[in-house]
């Protein structure tokens, strides 16, 4: 049992999200043995999307040119479909985050990374590796993750990001432990202290006029 969450109280300083208790625990046995084994990071169930209880969203998302198109993508890298698990939409958030008890390890996609989804993976004990790029686009990864203490999850090269995401992937005692904790760390981090962000930004907005007034004037 990944026990530990509901230590993190709903409505705390910044808290992201004000979860049901139902939704803060997860058991190991609803993983895919080839996932906690961590000789794949992805796994489709053979049973198909329509006997998994899926939405009717998720269900036309399954039939979808889209799938199809993404399916042919790993295929063409030598990754088999049968090893592919894609989600469709969920009906609500509750939904949609309890989905994050089937991840081990979060990629941030790039040249564009992800911002919510990072949030809602660290926030539900899941790792995340990104790549930093050289603009906005491809650095919030590596901003979000710097924020809450976890820079050693950001890599400079696509080597060294298949590097860290492989060997978090054969790491699964290391798993266990930040899914238990996480989530405090998030909400303990920077990330969640609005004030003193709030204060940052004044304190850079009023530099920013000083040097304004300070050019304008020949100061």
């Amino acid at each position: 049992m990944w026990s530990g969450w509901n230590e993190v109280e709903s409505g705390g300083r910044g808290s992201l999200y004000n979860l049901p208790r139902r939704l803060v625990h997860a058991t190991a046995r609803d993983r895919s043995p080839s996932i906690r084994s961590g000789t794949g990071a992805f796994t489709r169930s053979a049973s198909g999307p329509e006997n998994r209880g899926l939405s009717p969203i998720s269900a036309r998302y399954f039939r979808s040119a889209v799938h199809r198109h993404i399916l042919r993508l790993f295929k063409g890298a030598g990754v088999s479909p049968g090893r592919i698990d894609l989600q469709g939409p969920t009906l609500n958030l509750i939904d949609h985050l309890s989905l994050y008890g089937r991840v081990d390890v979060a990629l941030d996609p790039f040249p564009y990374n992800g911002a919510t989804t990072t949030c809602e993976a660290l926030w539900m004990g899941v790792p995340v590796i990104t790549l930093a790029g050289n603009a906005h686009r491809g650095r919030v990864g590596a901003s979000l993750l710097n924020a809450v203490g976890l820079g050693r999850f950001v890599a400079e090269t696509p080597e060294q990001y298949l590097t860290l995401a492989a060997g978090l992937a054969a790491d699964p005692d290391h798993l266990a432990e930040l899914r238990t904790t996480l989530r405090r760390q998030v909400n303990e981090s920077s990330l969640c202290d609005a004030p003193a962000f709030a204060r940052k930004v004044e304190a850079a907005y009023r530099n920013m006029w000083h040097a304004w007034c300070a050019k304008a004037s020949g100061s």
